[in-house]
């Protein structure tokens, strides 16, 4: 009977083999097996299925249809405006009104009947959007 004393880098080099040989075994020898029946086919088949066309078909006539003839345009984007006006009793009056330009808010605010004392555009979100909120 014989005692063999194994150094511990023969452990390490025992070791990394054991592992190698299980890493390559499953990199290249588990996926040949899974794989041999789509390699057994031949070629030209695998390559035929591959570049088979799809049937797509375009339908324009929507186009011609009521639905789209009877369509109606995006009209002018309004602006939000804050105001502060007096009405006809000097009575201070705050609110806000859309409109497309800041003189059509003025015009529509005098049609009122209203005197303006401060108009504002309101701006919704940030003026700077892509400057963050904290300094």
């Amino acid at each position: 009977m014989a005692i063999v004393f194994i150094s511990s880098r023969k452990k390490r080099r025992m070791f990394l083999g054991i592992i190698i040989i299980s890493l390559v075994l499953i990199l290249f020898v588990i996926p040949l097996i899974i794989f041999s029946p789509w390699l057994k086919n031949k070629p030209q088949d695998i390559l035929q299925e591959q570049i088979s066309q799809p049937n797509i078909t375009i339908n324009l006539d929507i186009i011609d249809s009521d639905r789209v003839k009877n369509l109606e345009p995006f009209g002018a984007i309004e602006t939000e405006f804050s105001y502060i006006a007096e009405d006809k009793g000097g009575k201070k009056v705050q609110g806000s009104i859309s409109a497309l330009s800041k003189d059509e808010a003025i015009a529509t605010l005098e049609k009122a009947g209203f005197k303006i004392l401060s108009l504002q555009e309101v701006f919704i979100g940030k003026k700077e959007p892509f400057t963050p909120y904290y300094q």
